[in-house]
């Protein structure tokens, strides 16, 4: 088994999957930068026994050039949680990240701040516009790239409303690769590190950690662009806000599905991707009656009230 793995890495042995799929000449990308983000957030290993919603502790970017494949730029900054100031071991674990580190960090608003500075930076120094609403004649367009629609859509949306931290508007518009990959290969890989597997490429560095996680997706990206993919935004917050939601800093109520109330409400997605259902609170506590949304997957934490999806809905139609 290690002698075929090791054919595998040496090329002597080819992957079926490319075999299959065509290789066209790159095409004209719509943006000529894409800013790759992928952040780590304080984790359980009993999920059920999460304390607090997940906060950022790790915030990394980089900034590739997509005719060249080229990172030309790097953000990279750890924050300090403050909702629970301590990591779990499992999360020292799974990220590297020591709790020495988070400790002397900044908290979120401070390194929002510090990234609003570094795409001011980049935009002056490159002639960059990040998600812009118009035509900038003279400019480079750029959006941003992550795996999958968590790190802006909830995780980063959600945080920043429950710590009333600003959050600029060009996060309101992004690619999630997860997504576009799954499309233009036709195939479901099992995470960033099968993706690369995929098309033959390794994994370089360290799982889990924010910055490597976040150069080794833009090398797919660039893999996608040299096999021919244009890439487009495939996420768009029309306002402030986008239903997907992180679980809330509350005990998981006792409940059972309900399936004959009818709603409206689009159900959102929790980090894992999967739809969440929506039930109703049935344990004669103070939250009897209520209803809410919690995911399929049930070895995943994620739920929130449905008068906060009905809260968030109102606030993205204007109502």
């Amino acid at each position: 088994m290690a002698t075929k793995a090791l054919a595998k890495t040496l090329g002597l042995i080819s992957n079926p999957l490319l075999q299959r799929q065509n290789h066209p000449k790159k095409k004209i990308q719509i943006f000529q930068y894409l800013i790759v983000l992928d952040f780590e957030a304080t984790c359980w290993e009993d999920k059920q026994k999460q304390p607090q919603p997940g906060e950022i502790i790790e915030f990394p970017a980089v900034l590739l050039d997509c005719n060249t494949g080229k990172i030309e730029e790097t953000f990279h900054h750890y924050v300090m949680p403050t909702e629970c100031t301590v990591l779990s071991e499992f999360c020292r674990n799974l990220t590297g990240i020591a709790q020495e580190t988070v400790n002397k960090s900044d908290p979120l608003s401070a390194v929002m701040k510090l990234f609003s500075d570094w795409i001011k930076s980049i935009s002056t120094s490159r002639d960059i516009v990040v998600n812009p609403s118009s035509e900038n004649p003279g400019k480079y367009h750029a959006t941003f790239v992550t795996w999958s629609d968590w790190d802006l859509g909830t995780q980063l949306l959600y945080e920043c409303k429950r710590k009333s931290v600003f959050r600029a508007s060009h996060f309101n518009a992004w690619i999630d690769l997860r997504l576009s990959y799954r499309k233009y290969y036709k195939s479901k890989p099992q995470g960033l590190n099968g993706a690369l597997e995929e098309r033959g490429m390794l994994f370089v560095g360290r799982e889990h950690s924010g910055i490597d996680d976040a150069k080794n997706t833009a090398r797919l990206v660039y893999k996608m662009i040299c096999d021919g993919h244009c890439f487009r935004v495939t996420k768009t917050i029309q306002g402030k806000q986008v239903i997907s939601v992180k679980p809330g800093a509350i005990s998981k109520p006792i409940s059972k599905p309900v399936s004959t109330v009818k709603t409206t409400i689009t159900p959102p997605l929790c980090k894992c991707g999967v739809g969440s259902v929506r039930k109703q609170t049935l344990n004669g506590g103070p939250h009897h009656g209520r209803f809410y949304f919690t995911c399929r997957n049930k070895s995943c934490n994620f739920y929130t009230w449905e008068s906060v999806v009905v809260e968030l809905n109102k606030e993205v139609n204007g109502g």
